[in-house]
């Protein structure tokens, strides 16, 4: 857009409430505009300069190709590792009933769509399609093995005991998946409104999970998979994966210091990478294309200042190549909700689709810090609200001391007396009153003797010099269906200095007039900038750093200090601290943490009735981990939140395919106990190699759904979610070669002492009615 003249433009701005739709607000707005353009002749409208709406179409429009493309190769994995369209179409059925019926329960109870929602949801295909895949091929297999033993069981009862099986131990997984991120519910703040969706939706998804495969798997195999007496074919690739497991992990199983070595050297690596990994940002910032500039003159710049200055910002901005339109206010209107003064100016700088986005928002950056004496800070609108929430949320340094009241330079006074109270408690260092940017403010004081002697008094003299200065509204034209103010104010070149208003002549009651400095000093004082509050009441806060002792001991030396000082009457004094806050939440969470952990070590106990298994399996999850910290420090180092919820995922996946393998080594040797003699390392091996199909399908399962959100890159839509694709792609792989290397060499070294005789007995003697494990695979035709 050209603006011909900067002072014939109005750039007015539309906030919603946060439980409004964008897309409902956009096109309401759309729609009054439009009814209002046949009455605005020779005013040109351009509603495009910014739209939040702009930001939700292009992450829907990427949304919706990296999702179509994620679909397409899950559908290509299952179909070569399958090597089966029966198969197939019941694993692509059941996930995607899963995912409707999570999206249906998260509808039901109004929750809205967000990006972290979708990553709840993104976390739990993996699961879901883990589900489906181990399901089917042991039901696949046990059909075809019963049927060529002449058996004329019927498909109901072979999957009745099949998921029996197969569903006890993923039971206990499914629940150390689920347990895993619940510690994020939690959070308080900005990250705990992100975590809790997700979270949410992740939960969901996995009981969904759980009903499709206890009642929809089933039912889908019984109807596709009856009269099917072909053989089970193995895939190409699982074939190729078959060979290379029996030319490299037999030469682990038989080597434990490999496996040791191997775990020494992931938690070294995971040691070295995690201090370089940055914490503080919750989320990622979003990629959208519509740039907030925010800049603030010093205190007493006037609006006339900061329209010229912006008008040649906007000029300068324009020229830059890949900025498609620039929009700005100065100021603020009179009712606004924004406590800002004339000295500052927001500038909206929209990029054109094709644009670098690094690229020309440092050529933005350039451009914004080449005026001096301007405080400017460039993000995003989005990025904008959630910065304002987190400082709104803040209250200084490491301890402050709010003092509230109403007189500005007894708080300041009573400020100081607390600044030197707090000065001896040991642990508090600098304590120093916050000082609030001042302006040169006009100030008129009456004389009221003198004002008395005309028979004025202290409003009249206000009045007039408000009026002058300021102007006084006394009525409205109507002219052309059109309302205009009348405003009384004092002509540009008389009120250029103080002394033109001590010239002011004021009217007084008996009909003189009288010189406004004859009856009121004028002069021109320092004053704050804005006036802050709490609530109602205005405060001054002092804030100190805390170093050599406890937080909360200190705030409670520092409080009964603040209590035994004399506070003037209606002013008073109240500590806070943001570090003791944070403090005290990530006790919370540690806390947390620390019993999730023990309720994980309890369920690996419950699964397979040994400690020493247990500790085995808990003590595997940290190195698991590595892959996705690497994967993590790859993409970034921004630790945030989506990142941390990739890393539950991979911890719940890891868990769930131990659980799975571990509880075959076990049903393998009670039934080599009742009566077979085939060594353990041997029997180990083959029960790890009959998993093998369906532990790289759900590998390559999960590649196919996260690799294009993680070449997507940060994109309007998927900058949220590709820190966690990153670190479930890390963390996968690494998962996937400690389950078919480090798990069945350690096991068989640790579950030597392990006495497995009354395991048989507690379950009823299920055990031996249960098949030996065979060596074909995942995948059948």
């Amino acid at each position: 857009m050209t603006w011909p003249t900067w002072s014939r433009t109005t750039s007015p701005s539309c906030q919603k409430f946060p439980e409004a739709s964008v897309q409902d607000v956009t096109r309401g707005i759309e729609d009054a505009l439009n009814v209002l353009r046949p009455g605005l002749s020779g005013v040109r409208i351009d509603t495009q300069v910014y739209q939040a709406q702009s930001y939700v179409d292009a992450a829907v429009r990427d949304l919706g190709i990296t999702a179509l493309i994620s679909l397409g190769l899950l559908i290509l994995v299952v179909g070569l590792l399958l090597y089966s369209w029966r198969l197939a179409v019941i694993t692509m059925m059941s996930v995607l009933v899963s995912v409707i019926a999570a999206a249906y329960v998260l509808y039901l109870r109004g929750t809205g769509f967000d990006l972290m929602l979708l990553g709840g949801l993104a976390m739990a295909l993996s699961v879901v399609i883990g589900d489906a895949v181990t399901d089917l091929a042991e039901v696949r297999r046990r059909l075809y093995e019963q049927r060529a033993a002449g058996e004329s069981l019927s498909v109901g009862s072979v999957i009745g005991d099949v998921m029996t099986g197969v569903r006890g131990p993923l039971l206990y997984g499914t629940l150390i998946a689920l347990l895993a991120p619940l510690p994020l519910i939690f959070l308080d703040g900005v990250g705990g409104a992100f975590a809790q969706p997700a979270v949410l939706s992740y939960a969901l998804s996995l009981a969904a999970s759980t009903i499709v495969a206890l009642a929809v798997v089933p039912a889908l195999a019984s109807l596709v998979l009856r009269g099917d007496t072909s053989a089970p074919r193995t895939s190409p690739v699982l074939r190729l994966a078959a060979r290379v497991f029996d030319g490299t992990v037999a030469r682990w199983a038989r080597r434990p210091r490999w496996a040791y070595a191997s775990v020494a050297a992931l938690i070294a690596i995971g040691l070295a990478v995690v201090p370089q990994l940055n914490t503080r940002a919750p989320l990622p910032p979003p990629q959208d294309r519509n740039v907030l500039v925010h800049w603030e003159g010093l205190p007493g710049t006037s609006l006339e200042e900061m329209d010229r200055i912006t008008g040649m910002a906007s000029q300068d901005l324009r020229k830059l190549a890949g900025v498609q339109d620039v929009g700005a206010h100065v100021g603020r209107a009179l009712n606004s909700d924004e406590p800002v003064d004339v000295n500052t100016a927001d500038m909206w700088v929209s990029l054109t689709g094709s644009a670098d986005y690094a690229r020309t928002l440092a050529a933005v950056q350039s451009v914004v810090r080449g005026f001096p004496g301007l405080k400017a800070t460039i993000d995003n609108y989005d990025q904008n609200r959630v910065d304002a929430v987190s400082a709104d949320a803040k209250s200084g340094g490491d301890l402050t001391v709010r003092v509230e009241g109403t007189d500005l330079d007894t708080m300041n006074s009573t400020a100081q007396r607390v600044a030197l109270q707090i000065a001896s408690v040991p642990g508090v260092v600098q304590p120093r009153v916050v000082a609030q940017p001042e302006k040169p403010t006009l100030q008129v004081e009456t004389d009221l003797i003198a004002a008395q002697k005309y028979g004025l008094v202290p409003g009249d003299v206000r009045r007039a010099a408000s009026t002058y200065f300021a102007g006084t509204l006394v009525g409205n034209l109507y002219q052309d269906q059109r309302i205009f103010d009348v405003v009384v104010w004092g002509a540009p070149q008389t009120r250029r200095t103080p002394q033109d208003l001590t010239n002011l002549v004021i009217d007084t009651p008996s009909g003189g007039q009288v010189k406004l400095g004859d009856v009121a000093s004028v002069k021109i004082v320092p004053f704050p900038e804005e006036l802050k509050h709490f609530g109602t009441s205005r405060y001054v806060d002092v804030d100190a750093r805390v170093s050599g002792r406890d937080i909360n001991s200190v705030i409670s030396d520092v409080q009964s200090r603040v209590r035994s000082m004399p506070m003037p009457t209606e002013y008073h004094a109240e500590v806070l601290s943001d570090l003791s806050t944070s403090q005290d939440q990530d006790r919370t969470m540690l806390l947390l943490a620390a019993g999730a952990a023990v309720v994980v070590l309890l369920l690996f106990q419950a699964a397979f009735g040994s400690w020493r298994l247990a500790a085995l399996t808990f003590g595997l999850l940290p190195p698991v981990l590595v892959g996705g910290v690497v994967g993590n420090l790859i993409a970034g180092g921004d630790l945030s939140l989506s990142a941390m919820l990739g890393l539950f995922l991979v911890l719940g996946l890891s868990a769930r395919t131990t659980v799975l393998l571990i509880a075959g080594y076990l049903r393998a040797e009670e039934q080599a106990e009742a009566g077979s003699t085939a060594d353990r390392v041997a029997l180990v091996l083959r029960v790890t190699r009959d998993r093998l199909g369906s532990i790289l399908l759900t590998a390559a399962a999960t590649f196919a759904v996260f690799v294009p959100i993680s070449f997507a890159g940060s994109r309007p839509g998927t900058e949220v979610l590709n820190p966690m694709a990153a670190v479930v792609l890390g963390g996968v792989f690494t998962s996937t070669l400690l389950s078919l290397t480090v798990l069945p060499t350690l096991y068989v070294r640790i579950s030597s002492a392990v006495s497995l005789t009354g395991r048989a007995s507690r379950r009823g003697g299920r055990g031996a009615a249960e098949r030996t494990l065979t060596s074909h695979g995942v995948g059948g035709a």
